[in-house]
This record gives C-alpha cells, structure tokens and sequence, in this order.
C-alpha cells in the first residue's frame, strides 16, 4: 500500500513536534546557536567534543553524528523529518567551529560525516597535548591556593590526560588477569602521591598520616582528609585572632580607664 503525500506530510509534522521523537525539535533550537564557550580551532578537541556530546545527547540528536541513526530511504515518511534535523546539526557544528575548520567541511552532505572528518583529523591521540598537559602538571603547587582550588586544577589536567590516554582496556572478552583495574590502581596511586607531593608544607602532619596508613586512600579520600585539616586550620586562626582582638580591646579600654 502506497503513502500518499498528505499521509507523509502529516507523520512529517507529527514527528517534529512529537518531544519524545529524535527528530523533535524545540522551538529555540531553529536558531543557530554557539553550544560550547570557545570555538573549536584546531586545538584540545577532545575537550570540545566532550562538550559537544553532552549538549547533543540532551537535545536528543546525539544520534546523528555517533552513526546511531542512519538517514532512512528517500521515501519514507521520516525522511523529510530526518533530513531537517540533519540540516540542523550540521549549521550547529559549523557554528562551534573556528571560521576556517569550518569551511573545509561545509559541503560534506551529513552531520555523521562532518564528525568523523573531524574525529580523524583531530582525535588521535597527540603526543605532542599529552607532552603538554604533563608538562603543566609539573608546574602545578598549591602555593597560596585554597586546597579546593589546587585540587581542582589537579583534576582538571587529570581529566585531560585521560581523555588523550586512555587506561587500556582488554577487548578479548577472555581476560582475567583484571589488567584494567591493576592498571587504575597505579594511577590512583601515582596521582595521590602528585596531590600530596605539591601541599604546602603545613600540611605535612595529615600528608604523613596519609601516607603512613596501611591501606591508601584515593585521591578524592586524600582530598577531603586534607580539606578538613583546612577548615581546622581556618577556625583555629579565626579563634586565635577573635581572642588576640579582645585582648587589645581589653587593654585598650583599661589604659582608657586608668588615664
């Protein structure tokens, strides 16, 4: 039985305003619109993609460039719907792309091919970001930092390693050796002793207690051990300065007094 072209129009708009439809789209999406802070530019793409992902995933159109979604026939009646949000993706990506990325894939037909263009110019992992991000984890000490925002800036660039190198992983489905996880605890290890190595030096009591304990913690663990040593500290010198205030006050009234 054929589709006439009223019963494709109306799945057509069905579809399209179906929220729980792949090929919905809102209102405010019909607008070309920066999704991430900074365009990419040929620089940290694995932070933008991260970022990308996220906001495609939430406006359900995460579909159309991970290949999870394949264009239907040009005859189905979801293929106006499709081709709309295809259309859409792609003025979305090009718009988070630095002027001259984004020329050099304005005339590929898909949002899927757009991304894994993309993937395969910039995604590899480059020795050259891995050299970098290490070299600013070196340089990285609490100095006059709280120990919230010096763990922060530890995590931040942790994350990003990650990201460019990945722990491996065993595909053949016939390990056992659990290499991943004996993988995970050298770094967890390894990463406690970079938190730790960089505290400031008063904070060498709790950093020997935590290096003293039979079992290590993790670095999160080791985080708030050192972050309560913190608030400690901070209330043990408000303490200090409200009673050194009241003294002062003390004396200054009694030499008031006695003048």
């Amino acid at each position: 039985m054929s589709t006439s072209a009223n019963d494709t129009s109306t799945t057509y708009i069905q579809t399209n305003f179906d929220p729980t439809s792949v090929y919905y789209i809102h209102p405010s999406d019909a607008n070309t619109m920066q999704l991430v802070s900074v365009k990419f530019n040929g620089h940290n793409f694995n932070n933008w993609k991260r970022y990308m992902i996220l906001i495609l995933s939430a406006k359900n159109k995460l579909g159309f460039v991970n290949g999870t979604l394949t264009a239907p026939a040009n005859n189905s009646p979801d293929y106006c719907a499709w081709e709309r949000c295809n259309s859409l993706v792609i003025s979305w990506i090009l718009f988070n792309l630095d002027e001259t990325i984004a020329r050099s894939v304005l005339f590929l037909k898909s949002a899927r091919s757009i991304w894994k263009d993309l993937e395969e110019r910039f995604g590899g992992s480059s020795i050259t970001e891995l050299y970098s991000l290490e070299q600013e984890l070196v340089e990285i000490s609490q100095n006059s930092q709280s120990v919230s925002d010096y763990y922060t800036k530890l995590r931040t660039v942790w994350d990003s390693i990650d990201d460019v190198n990945p722990i491996p992983t065993c595909s053949c489905e016939k390990c056992t050796c659990d290499l991943g996880q004996k993988f995970l605890k050298k770094q967890q290890e390894q990463r406690l002793l970079q938190f730790l190595l960089k505290l400031n030096d008063k904070y060498s009591a709790v950093r020997g207690h935590i290096m003293m304990m039979q079992l290590l913690p993790t670095v999160s663990q080791a985080y708030r051990l050192v972050a309560q040593e913190e608030n400690h500290k901070d209330l043990s010198q408000l303490s200090l300065n409200t009673e050194i205030a009241a003294f002062v006050a003390e004396r200054r009234n009694y030499g008031m007094h006695n003048s």
